[in-house]
Parts: structure tokens; sequence; C-alpha cells
């Protein structure tokens, strides 16, 4: 198993996503509605990626805004992908 493999097995994985819904209520969703509410000048069909997307807290708050926009999250880690795409 790689370094990178350990780090990010299911289990933590779901600890760290479990632990980022808990925070993202009191902490980053009101920052990534900030950032959404910020690019309402794009228009319905862009292309928005978001880097290092985690459980998907931003995609979702952009969605919202901009649901015909294509959104793209973007994670090194296939298990954080999983819960993001819940």
């Amino acid at each position: 198993m790689t370094e990178q493999q350990e780090m990010w097995d299911k289990e933590k994985a779901g600890r760290h996503a479990g632990w980022a819904r808990m925070a993202s209520w009191l902490i980053y969703r009101p920052f990534a509605r900030q950032i959404a509410g910020n690019i309402t000048t794009l228009n319905g069909d862009s292309t928005i990626v978001d880097l290092g997307t985690g459980s998907g807290i931003l995609c979702f708050e952009l969605n919202k805004i901009l649901p015909k926009a294509k959104i793209i999250g973007v994670d090194i880690s296939t298990e954080m992908l999983e819960i993001a795409r819940k």
C-alpha cells in the first residue's frame, strides 16, 4: 500500500467526510455560499471546476445558483469523490 493509499483509505475518508459535513454546516457552507454568490455573473452554460472538491459542498452550492452550468469536482481521493457523489 502506498503512502497516499494509507492516508485515504475508505474508513479514514468516511470519517473525514463525516467531520467535514458537520463542520460545513457551521463554517464551510456559508463560505461556499459566499463564493457561489460572487460568481453569479457566469451564464448558465458555463463550466466550473472545483479542484480538491472533498465532499463536494462547493459543487452543491454552485449547482443551486447555476443549475444549468457544468460543474466538475476533482479530488485526488476516489473515496472522497464517492462521498461527494452522494
